[in-house]
């Protein structure tokens, strides 16, 4: 604790060299937690959005997934197959609800929906959708978005509609979505008698295997050809047709981190370097090289635990106030800064400045000569 108050205190002293520094580490802080955010959020949204329990069925050679149309007809003959225990079908399609700005909307078999799933949404308001063809029921970003209520009347893009529930899907593109009955959507986007995917949910996940071929197979006469697989694999496909963003943010955080390595490296050992002269008084007063050696670790380290929390609480309440999971213009690639995000950029901020500023303290505690 001493050690503690004395790496503080020359904190202070030095404020005109740490100032800087600080502020330098706040905005390293902030970009890193972002980074590493849309890079954990990117892979955790499609995760979120589908199930391995559940199988969907899409066609496999559409340069993008969203275009995939599957005949409504198939749902009839994949029931008939072994191991089926439900099965449904949802259409989905991109709009532009303003410039640079657009949103996923999906149609669905209200009485199968929840069943597939698991929203949070007070069950008088789904009853109220499943009753309404025009009904709609909207993820929490859209009604933080559009600042819709329950009951009101919407027009949208050609789309008239009613709202009739507000859902929670954490960190799921679905929350981000308008979700119409399947009927309407495809009238309204002309692909009537189409699905953009089927999902299956199966006896055992044991099975899996076994109905995905059964099911590839039997729709072999199929244009394009029909693919089944996990919807966390489908929505999987989704991502790599945004051009592998997760991947790009994960290499651009490393990158991050290997700069912010060289920021703390090199201001530890500015710092350290001015510092010799007090190193010599605290050996004349009795400090062994090892306390020493522990002051001036502690300090840099202090420094850069004090401006990562700032960084990462600058991301969390600059993010986490955006009306969409993307920010200003999209639903997705996601923001997803949760606690765990915080915590994971804070602790690689400190795990950093262990490794940089050990070297630079052992440097200088070792450069005093013996008594």
């Amino acid at each position: 604790m001493h050690i503690f108050k004395i790496a503080f205190k020359n904190i202070r002293k030095n404020l005109k060299f740490y100032l800087p520094f600080l502020l330098i580490l706040i905005i390293f802080a902030f970009a890193l937690t972002t980074l590493l955010s849309l890079a954990l959020g990117s892979s955790q949204i499609y995760k979120k959005s589908g199930s391995k329990e559940l199988l969907a069925v899409f066609e496999s050679n559409r340069a993008c997934v969203m275009a995939s149309l599957v005949p409504e007809a198939y749902k009839s003959r994949i029931m008939k197959l072994p191991h089926i225990e439900d099965i449904t079908g949802e259409v989905r399609h991109i709009i532009v609800y303003a410039p640079k700005k657009s949103m996923t909307v999906a149609g669905v078999e209200p009485d199968k929906f929840r069943a597939f799933k698991d929203i949070q949404i007070p069950s008088a308001e789904y009853e109220a959708f499943k009753k309404d063809p025009h009904g709609v029921i909207i993820g929490k970003k859209v009604e933080r978005l559009f600042k819709w209520k329950v009951g009101e009347a919407v027009t949208l893009q050609r789309m008239n509609f009613n709202i009739r529930g507000i859902f929670k899907l954490p960190l799921s593109v679905y929350n981000g979505m308008i979700v119409f009955h399947k009927d309407y959507l495809q009238k309204l986007i002309k692909k009537e008698g189409y699905f953009t995917a089927i999902t299956i949910k199966i006896d055992s996940p044991k099975n899996k295997s076994k109905v995905s071929k059964a099911v590839e197979q039997l729709f072999t006469d199929h244009p394009s050809g029909i693919s089944c697989k996990s919807e966390t694999e489908f929505w999987g496909m989704t991502e790599k047709q945004m051009g592998d963003f997760g991947k790009n943010m994960r290499v651009l955080t490393v990158l991050c981190a290997l700069v912010l390595f060289g920021v703390i490296a090199n201001g530890a050992a500015f710092c350290l370097k001015r510092r010799r002269g007090q190193a010599k008084i605290f050996q004349t007063i009795g400090f062994t090289r090892t306390k020493i050696f522990t002051i001036f670790f502690m300090e840099p380290l202090l420094a850069v635990f004090i401006s990562g929390i700032g960084g990462c609480l600058l991301a969390f309440f600059l993010w986490i106030k955006q009306p969409t999971i993307g920010g200003e213009h999209a639903i997705i690639p996601p923001i997803a800064v949760t606690p765990k995000v915080l915590l994971a950029s804070l602790f690689s901020m400190l795990l950093i400045a262990v490794i940089s500023t050990a070297v630079m303290a052992y440097k200088t505690s070792n450069g005093i000569k013996a008594k």
